[in-house]
């Protein structure tokens, strides 16, 4: 059985042989790199920050080839062997090579009790060997000894990576951009992926966004450069013809829209004039700032083409001829620049928008799509099947998959359903050859929830992204949490399932397409008249789960809320890193703390009787004390880390359900 300090390392290695001894890490350490390697130091120096960091002594860097300054002293070998002899000899007597089999991204390392050896043909091998002997060397400060081993991994899949969405509000600021690339590189993902819309300011088109956060070309630079020395490439994803809506609100942009109403509002006329020469402008824009050689154009659930002012040249062409010449004319725009274009699947996928009863231009359509495009194949929940995959490789076509956290209208993110799509999808990934994955957060447009909340599903994606099959969640969840914030505290996951189990205490709350977390939180109560829910509400409410039932549930979900509240406290006291991180979780449970009360009181409005209306002034009363102190404990965990102009929206949002709170206890006091 592998030494529990293996078993902790995230994304587990590929092949793991653990030896006799260990390697004792105490000061004195000296860490070798090659003289004049820049990546190589880059590299090593992220390794002494994680270990400073967790209160780990670290090595001190030494770039040498000189025999004679590392004998006699407990050393550290890194770097490509071909260029390092001191590396190359140790290798040797440890009868050790790298094969050919791991790639350009592979590397070794081989523990031995007087010596470590991290050694990789290409500067990202060296940057991930160090990485893992990072978390060898945390997992291990308990002790003071790293077990001895012999790790000789790779990625299964060659392009890696998150896809944070910028246009829903939370812009981040430069130095909590810098901390999730490091972040990223940690675990091993590759790839950033910012979907901009109006978080980008567009030289060409500075009003698209101009009230609101954004990133500019300047930012951009500085993030390619930081992010090149990590080995994470930073990509754009500009999304069209749909999902245009915050671009087309410009004013001086609103005539290019397919109507003027949802969801057409968000859907670019096609047929205008005008339609092309903007995205030239806006795709040339972002071709001039990021340097990555793919660009993503989304192009995802554009099914109202030619359903608005476009209607009479679809009748006269198709609607699917309308979308394809708009593929074409990207993919000519990007070519131009040099650049690739990745579009988004669901366009074609038989049977993908079944579920909203809807159909898509089908498999005809997409042998008509330029075979240097590649598609986006993207799933949320549990897939079972992909034969849409084996299809599309068969016509010739590169692929990328993206899984989804499964945080979009929730106050947290359902952790055990985003594993279970990353576990069954990425799968295919291997199957059909796919260039890369990608893990999209997809967090609803404003609304007050944090990306930080999203790194435990990202993390379990980078497992299996770099070594599928990973674990399973259940298994994969402690080793995540130890890794993130340290040995003894995988308490953690227990916080973080139930955060993601809301769904579970109130499925009687789902209307639509939302569920429980946010339609309650925020939808304010004047909704209901004082002293009965609006109809559809108490309907709904009856014909899925009785009153007693009701208030059981929310027992349970008050009692584990408590259990939950007391596994964070006990992690506090065993953390040793990031510990600035569970505030984020903290808080999470204060907003379901708020949510428990605004179900009470939803419950309670629609019951009759003094004992219920008694009930119910008190809910209320006690929510009035605690919602100011939630806002302002959102203020301050926003401005720690993203850019200010979306904080007030948000904010708002919170206050508009406060002042409800307000007016149901005012009725309620007039009542009496």
């Amino acid at each position: 059985m592998p030494h529990e300090a293996l078993n902790r390392l995230v994304p587990r290695p590929q092949e793991m042989r653990l030896t006799r001894g260990s390697f004792e890490w105490t000061e004195g350490i000296i860490l070798a790199i090659e003289p004049g390697n820049t990546a190589d130091h880059l590299a090593v120096q992220t390794v002494v920050e994680h270990l400073r960091k967790r209160g780990i002594v670290p090595p001190e860097i030494l770039a040498t080839r000189e025999e004679p300054q590392i004998l006699g002293r407990r050393q550290v070998l890194a770097g490509d062997p071909c260029r390092n002899w001191l590396l190359l000899k140790a290798m040797r007597e440890e009868g050790l090579e790298i094969l050919p089999s791991q790639g350009t991204d592979g590397y070794v390392l081989c523990v031995t009790p007087r010596r470590i050896l991290v050694a990789a043909i290409s500067p990202a091998g060296v940057y991930y060997g160090l990485q893992t002997l990072a978390q060898l060397a945390a997992s291990s400060a308990e002790s003071g000894r790293i077990p001895c081993a012999v790790i000789r991994d790779y990625p299964a899949i060659r392009q890696r990576g998150l896809s944070v969405d910028l246009s829903s509000g939370e812009v981040y600021r430069p130095e909590a951009f810098r901390q999730l690339i490091r972040r990223m590189a940690h675990y091993k993902l590759n790839t950033l992926v910012l979907y901009l819309e109006d978080a980008f300011l567009f030289p060409s088109h500075p009003e698209i966004g101009e009230r609101r956060d954004r990133i500019t070309p300047a930012d951009v630079e500085e993030l390619v450069s930081f992010a090149r020395e990590h080995h994470v490439e930073i990509v754009p994803c500009y999304d069209s013809p749909a999902h245009m809506g915050n671009t087309l609100r410009a004013p001086s942009l609103s005539h290019l829209r397919e109507g003027d109403s949802p969801p057409l509002a968000a859907m670019l006329n096609v047929t205008h004039p005008e339609a092309y020469a903007l995205l030239e402008d806006l795709y040339g824009d972002l071709c001039r700032v990021f340097p990555a050689a793919t660009h993503y154009v989304g192009g995802d659930e554009a099914l109202a083409i030619g359903e608005g002012r476009s209607a009479s040249a679809a009748a006269d062409v198709g609607r699917e001829n309308l979308y394809l010449r708009h593929v074409k004319l990207i993919r000519d725009i990007l070519g131009g620049h040099g650049k690739r274009m990745a579009l988004a699947a669901d366009a074609f996928e038989p049977g993908f928008h079944s579920a909203f009863g809807t159909d898509n231009f089908g498999m005809e359509a997409l042998r008509q799509v330029p075979r240097d495009v590649v598609l986006v194949s993207w799933h949320y929940g549990e897939v079972q099947g992909f034969s849409f995959g084996e299809a599309a490789r068969e016509m010739g076509f590169d692929l990328h998959l993206w899984t989804s956290n499964a945080a979009y209208e929730r106050l947290f993110p359902a952790v055990g359903e985003a594993a279970r799509n990353v576990q069954s999808f990425i799968q295919y990934a291997e199957r059909t050859g796919a260039l890369g994955v990608i893990h999209s957060d997809w967090n609803s447009p404003g609304e007050n929830s944090f990306f930080q909340y999203n790194w435990p599903a990202a993390a379990f994606f980078a497992e299996w992204s770099w070594s599928s099959p990973g674990r399973t969640w259940e298994n994969a969840a402690q080793p995540v949490v130890e890794s993130f914030y340290g040995p003894g505290a995988g308490r953690v996951s227990d916080v973080i399932r139930f955060l993601g189990q809301l769904q579970d205490y109130f499925p009687w709350a789902w209307s639509g397409l939302r569920p429980p977390g946010l339609n309650l939180f925020f939808g304010p109560l004047v909704a209901h008249r004082l002293g009965r829910a609006m109809a559809s509400v108490r309907s709904q409410a009856a014909q899925i789960i009785p009153p007693a039932e009701a208030e059981q549930r929310l027992a349970t979900f008050r009692h584990d809320l408590f259990a939950a509240r007391d596994s964070l406290i006990q992690a506090r006291i065993t953390a040793s890193a990031n510990t600035e991180h569970l505030d984020y979780l903290d808080f999470a449970l204060e907003q379901y703390e708020a949510l428990a009360d605004l179900v009470e009181a939803r419950h309670l409005l629609s019951l009759e009787g003094t004992v219920a209306r008694a009930r119910l002034g008190d809910t209320l009363r006690r929510l009035e004390a605690f919602l100011p102190g939630l806002i302002e404990r959102y203020c301050e965990l926003w401005e720690r880390t993203s850019m200010p102009l979306g904080l007030q929206p948000n904010r708002e949002r919170f206050e508009r359900t406060l002042r409800s709170v307000r007016e149901c206890c005012e009725r309620l006091c007039a009542r009496v």
